[in-house]
């Protein structure tokens, strides 16, 4: 047998384990790519039709729970793939072949830009409804994963002010009472807000856009969280995504009104009075923690987001972006971290200079 870790020289042995957890052969496994954490195989059925089996090598497994949170995805949320066969002893699953669709990514870096505004809102929408649709299998999911690790607002305070600390090692600006409310709002975030069942990594790459509607296909970071996590991606845009640029004009607005159409058509309870201000509050606390993570690969200015051979913004261009996000859009919800943002942005630029980010591809031309 081969080891565990995803490769080529493991396509043999998961194809094996595949068929006999599907209960037939499969044959012609091709690799789709995707990250290292995984090894995701396209393969033939002995008759006819294809299926997709992803599998995870052991390190992965323990230290995300991947295969327990994807299984989990797959079985309790609609507009995924299907789920066919499991082999928990080889971290490894089955799912339906969706086919080859564009990406919401391949929209927003191509030339059509109606063809990347009206993607970008199905995505919100279709996301808005999933996580909606979703709020009645928090429980089960809950039990199902128990052995996960927690991914709490506790967790994401953590982050946020581990992100705000990264700011002021770099810039010299201390977080004064930022830390403390980013954490306060985020408790009352966590103590005011229904939990839904999110897929986790939503990024436009993860997103097939078929002729029936947005199918997400990455489901290994699936958790149960308030959906003002989701509603963040729509509105910064894409938290933790690599394929992020400068919005144009109006789209994370209506991409907002997108996602809050999509789960008022199915749990309008989820939507309170302080909607706005909670997906604020969300907003800053992805812009923070993803500041500790990207100021780690600054040193380097031509550093960048992705894969090399779709590169996008810089980390620097990234950063500044999140950061002037805050600033501008968190000023009345969290004014201790928009002031702390803004001065840290301001130190940044006096050393790198303005760098501004250009605005998505598909755009650039009209916008």
């Amino acid at each position: 047998m081969t080891t565990d870790a995803p490769g080529p020289l493991d396509t043999a042995d998961t194809l094996a384990f595949a068929g006999a957890a599907l209960g037939e052969p499969l044959h012609d496994g091709v690799a789709l790519g995707g990250s290292r954490r995984s090894l995701v195989l396209r393969a033939s059925r002995a008759g006819g039709g294809t299926v997709v089996v992803k599998r995870y090598p052991r390190g992965e497994e323990q230290a995300t729970g991947g295969f327990a949170r994807e299984v989990v995805g797959l079985e309790l949320l609609d507009g995924t793939p299907a789920l066919l066969a499991t082999d928990p002893a080889h971290r490894l699953l089955v799912m339906s072949d969706v086919g080859d669709h564009a990406t919401l990514a391949d929209l927003l870096r191509g030339d059509d830009p109606d063809a990347a505004w009206q993607g970008a809102l199905a995505w919100a929408g279709a996301l808005g409804a999933l996580v909606a649709d979703g709020r009645d299998a928090v429980e089960r999911a809950r039990v199902r994963l128990g052995g996960a690790r927690d991914r709490s607002s506790v967790e994401r305070a953590e982050h946020a002010r581990a992100g705000l600390a990264a700011l002021a090692h770099a810039t010299g600006v201390p977080a004064n009472g930022a830390a403390a409310e980013i954490t306060t709002a985020l408790g009352a975030l966590a103590a005011a807000e229904v939990d839904v069942l999110s897929p986790g990594d939503t990024c436009p790459d993860n997103v097939l856009m078929t002729a029936r509607g947005p199918v997400f296909v990455d489901l290994e970071a699936t958790d149960v969280r308030p959906a003002a996590f989701d509603a963040a991606y729509a509105a910064l845009p894409f938290a933790t995504c690599w394929c992020v640029y400068a919005p144009p004009p109006g789209l994370t607005e209506a991409m907002l009104d997108a996602f809050a159409h999509g789960v008022r058509s199915l749990a309008p309870e989820l939507l309170g009075e302080q909607w706005r201000e909670t997906v604020v509050v969300a907003a800053a606390a992805w812009a923070l923690g993803m500041a500790g993570v990207l100021l780690r690969y600054t040193d380097d200015a031509s550093r960048r987001m992705g894969p090399t051979d779709a590169p996008a913004l810089t980390m620097r261009e990234l950063l500044l972006l999140r950061l002037d996000w805050v600033e501008r859009e968190a000023a009345a919800t969290l004014p201790e971290t928009a002031t702390v943002t803004a001065s840290a942005a301001a130190a940044l630029r006096a050393t790198w200079g303005e760098l501004p980010a250009p605005t998505f591809p598909a755009w650039s031309g009209c916008c």
